[in-house]
């Protein structure tokens, strides 16, 4: 069985071109890592599939460090619940200290 080309994808709600952007970005492979104009934006109907692919592999990055993020905030919300935390107590005071107490005090 031949895999549907994008037009079929399309129509099958396979791909769905508002969850797509605009213009995608990735590094030069050329340019100093360092240097911040090494970045290139370029729309997405005129990029390669090579462009693609170091878009996605950009994306698949930022979504890690993203998650990572996501996870650790979620944990300090809990461990700020199970101290006693209200809604209105800031994060790093329901925190105990080593000695303890709370990081206040």
């Amino acid at each position: 069985m031949k895999a549907p080309n994008i037009p079929q994808c399309l129509s099958l709600g396979v791909l769905n071109l508002d969850q797509l952007p605009a213009v995608i970005g990735y590094r030069d492979p050329q340019a100093d890592p360092e240097d911040a104009d090494g970045f290139i934006l370029k729309p997405l109907a005129e990029a390669t599939v090579d462009e693609l692919r170091a878009h996605v592999e950009l994306v698949s990055a930022e979504l890690a460090i993203a998650t990572r993020r996501y996870q650790q905030l979620r944990l300090l919300y809990e461990i700020a619940l199970l101290q006693g935390a209200t809604a209105e107590t800031s994060v790093f005071a329901a925190m105990p200290s080593a000695n303890g107490s709370g990081a206040e005090g």
